[in-house]
């Protein structure tokens, strides 16, 4: 028995798909295109499959006559128009298909070319990744078609709030709940709507052969359409009269038609080359996710009939092998034939190296759905976590016991893993230069235990290159083995951050990157069974590194541009709140507040880019002018407290302030890089003694700042200042009175994040500092 798979690009060597059939005979699609019908026909006659994974060519009575051995089709996709399924019924060929793209992003390709036709955007690619933004609040839309996936494209374009949703279906039961549409006549949609949009069938899904929507649209029927109207003919090529389409749009120059040209009935070249043609990926196959699996889908579905398992979507006939008592012989024939074959890839077995702020929220989720290993080098770590606590206190008792996860700081257990994320730590020194240890030491790590076929990703924030020539020659060097032939590598930057609980794992996209496709293949396969929010593929390992490292330079450079103005506006006189309040009724106008800029990323993530741009010779300017203006502040916010202190007749030395707040930012127990530590600093070189209260730390946290702890405000008092530094939901809760009780004399009230908005209109009773 042979099996043929006519899909082309089916994917290359040792992607999922290939590496599920690796114990059959298989003949693939080599060409660099899609079969045209008669070649498709002259290789069914050469191989005579028994088995199609089938594209989407037409399966008619004359084709099906060239594979007389044909017991199955294996659709890879939704759409089967092209299979005559009564002519298979007779032959007792069983038909399967495979769902495909969700319908949401498909819904979301439908609009998003609407808008690149609206906007003369050309974007054309086989795989779709991305909106182009734009507006339909300008057209009337017409849709026909309000089943699956029309009624998602009408979801998808109330938001986009056109003037009118103009439907159509001949199942009027299907528009019954579409309320706020127009319910029209096939004429109605065609003379009125600017964008008309097809999701019926070209024949019915089942077994009807009286549904039949070829040549839909006549010639006829595109004469009555605006001489400026949009068509989005996405997926069904049948639909319209392709002659009368092509005489239409040589005719209304202004006129534009969207088209998929991978489908049974392709549309020709001429077609093709008008320049009012938009082109827009399959909708099967509109994202490479869907594409996978779909192709996975069809593969796994023709295993399940040769292992005489349940078939998940069949549209006509059975299993022939397992069908009845009598038919016991023929099974074993093919099971024999056939090698029993896991129809789930190998699992991978995951590990995660470094339990921090990042890795281990990582490791629980993989760990809801599979054992893991968990490695930290930290002894007191892996106890506490084996005790169900989290220092960080990201996750609780409950989150920590409902992952499946092994953790150790023994290396040797990494030994069992195939899949190995990296998420340690990657600080600068004192000098502000990356200190790449702890990844080194990891790296390090990883090569004295490493298992032959091994992945291993790096999550941790890293200029470009370190990942490929840093880290890849210390696992070779140190396991003895090849990178690209024994282990291959993979950068996945986090998108951690702590104390946010709606920007989660979950719930954000994942950049991820490999070293090839193979890699890249597999980690995206990986990361998706636990990033629902989607994934983004760069095209290289450096792409994806430099990608972490400005996201937050850019946000860096933002806080330094509204730090700077604040600066400004001080010395002016002019309050820079009300300033960004009123620059902020411009649409466009950016919205950030002026603070601290700690943590470990924003601070430190910069350095990461400037020292790679200096070592290549290159001086950056805006970067490090931002780094400046935001690594002054704490100096600033110090200097405020001390002015504060000397407008109301306090002596500065000896002077007693309160610091309300130490962590990098508020809710968390973090304190990497606060510059809380700064303000300290420079407030003690001017010889105050500073006192501090932060309900998230513990005594000896609040110690390492070179404070002295204040464990309750109950008993704060006679203090000459109070530094409102980061905002806490308790400290948000004082109030200006309280808040004065702390202090003898006349309140001196710093306020970094303005806490106390409008408080400063009382100077009389308070000096009131703020940003």
């Amino acid at each position: 028995m042979k099996i043929l798979v006519t899909i082309h690009p089916f994917g290359e060597k040792g992607r999922e798909p290939q590496k599920l059939l690796r114990d059959f005979d298989v003949s693939y699609n080599e060409q660099k295109r899609k079969y045209n019908q008669e070649e498709f026909k002259a290789v069914l006659a050469k191989t005579n499959p028994d088995i199609v994974i089938a594209g989407t060519e037409k399966y008619d009575a004359e084709t099906l006559d060239l594979c007389p051995n044909l017991k199955m089709l294996s659709r890879a996709g939704v759409g089967v128009d092209g299979i005559d399924l009564a002519e298979c019924k007779r032959r007792g060929i069983v038909v399967t298909y495979t769902p495909a793209a969700s319908t949401n992003a498909v819904a979301e390709l439908v609009i998003c070319q609407m808008i690149n036709a609206l906007r003369n955007v050309q974007y054309v690619s086989k795989i779709w990744d991305r909106y182009i933004g734009g507006s339909l609040n300008q057209s009337v839309v017409g849709v026909f078609g309000c089943g699956r996936i029309g009624k998602s494209v009408i979801e998808k374009l109330r938001g986009f709030k056109p003037k009118k949703i103009l439907i159509n279906d001949i199942d009027t039961s299907q528009m019954q709940d579409l309320t706020d549409c127009v319910p029209a006549s096939k004429d109605e949609i065609l003379s009125n709507a600017d964008i008309i949009t097809f999701h019926i069938p070209l024949v019915e899904p089942g077994l009807n052969p009286t549904y039949d929507n070829h040549g839909f649209i006549s010639r006829v029927d595109l004469d009555k359409c605006k001489s400026t109207a949009i068509i989005v003919n996405a997926a069904r090529g049948g639909i319209i009269d392709e002659a009368a389409l092509f005489e239409w749009l040589k005719k209304n120059s202004e006129a534009k038609a969207v088209i998929d040209t991978y489908v049974f009935e392709p549309y020709d070249g001429a077609l093709l080359a008008l320049p009012n043609v938009f082109l827009t990926p399959h909708l099967g196959s509109c994202t490479a996710e869907s594409r996978l699996a779909m192709e996975t889908g069809a593969v796994k579905e023709v295993l399940n009939f040769i292992n005489n398992e349940k078939l998940s979507n069949c549209l006509v006939g059975q299993n022939l092998f397992a069908s009845t008592k009598d038919s016991a012989s023929e099974s074993v024939k093919a099971a024999n034939f056939f090698p029993s074959h896991d129809v789930v890839s190998e699992k991978r077995r995951i590990a995660v190296i470094g339990l921090g702020y990042v890795g281990l929220p990582l490791a629980v989720e993989f760990g809801k759905l599979q054992p893991i290993i968990g490695f930290d080098i930290q002894e007191s770590r892996i106890k506490e976590l084996n005790n169900y606590f989290d220092r960080t206190k990201e996750l609780n008792e409950t989150e920590l016991r409902s992952a499946q996860i092994k953790y150790t700081s023994d290396p040797s257990e990494l030994r069992t893993a195939n899949f190995i994320i990296v998420a340690v730590p990657t600080p600068i020194d004192i000098y502000k230069k990356p200190d790449l240890s702890p990844i080194i030491s990891a790296s390090e790590i990883i090569g004295k235990n490493l298992t032959k076929g091994a992945i291993i990703v790096f999550e941790s924030t890293v200029y470009p290159g370190v990942t490929e020539n840093i880290c890849g020659p210390i696992i070779e060097k140190q396991s003895g083995l090849k990178r690209s032939v024994d282990f291959k590598l993979g950068y996945s930057p986090e998108r951690t951050n702590p104390g946010d609980k709606n920007h989660t794992i979950s719930s954000v996209v994942k950049i991820v990157s490999g070293e090839d496709q193979e890699a890249l293949n597999t980690i995206s396969e990986t990361y998706l069974t636990i990033c629902k929010g989607g994934i983004y593929k760069t095209k290289d390992i450096k792409t994806a590194e430099a990608a972490k490292v400005i996201e937050n330079v850019q946000r860096d450079l933002n806080i330094a541009i509204v730090n700077e103005l604040t600066l400004i506006f001080h010395k002016l006189g002019i309050k820079p709140k009300e300033v960004f309040k009123a620059a902020g009724t411009k649409w466009n106008f950016h919205h950030y507040e002026p603070g601290l800029v700690g943590g470990h990323c924003i601070g430190v993530d910069p350095f990461y880019l400037t020292y790679l741009a200096e070592s290549i010779g290159y001086i950056p300017q805006v970067i490090l002018a931002g780094r400046r203006v935001n690594d002054y502040m704490p100096i600033y916010a110090a200097e405020l407290t001390v002015k504060g202190l000397i407008e109301a007749g306090k002596p500065v030395l000896n002077s007693k302030v309160l610091i309300l707040g130490l962590t990098f930012k508020e809710n968390v127990c973090d304190t990497r890089n606060s510059k809380v530590k700064d303000i300290i600093k420079t407030l003690k070189e001017y010889g105050v003694c500073v006192y501090a209260h932060d309900p998230m730390l513990s005594i000896d946290e609040v110690k390492e700042f070179n404070a002295i702890d204040v464990q309750s405000l109950d008993s704060a008092n006679n203090f000459d200042a109070v530094a409102l530094c980061v905002p806490h939901e308790p400290f948000k809760q004082l109030t200006i009175e309280r808040i004065s009780g702390f202090m003898s004399g006349k309140p001196v009230i710093v306020d970094i994040k303005g806490m106390l908005n409008g408080a400063e209109i009382d100077n009389s009773r308070f000096i009131y500092k703020y940003f």
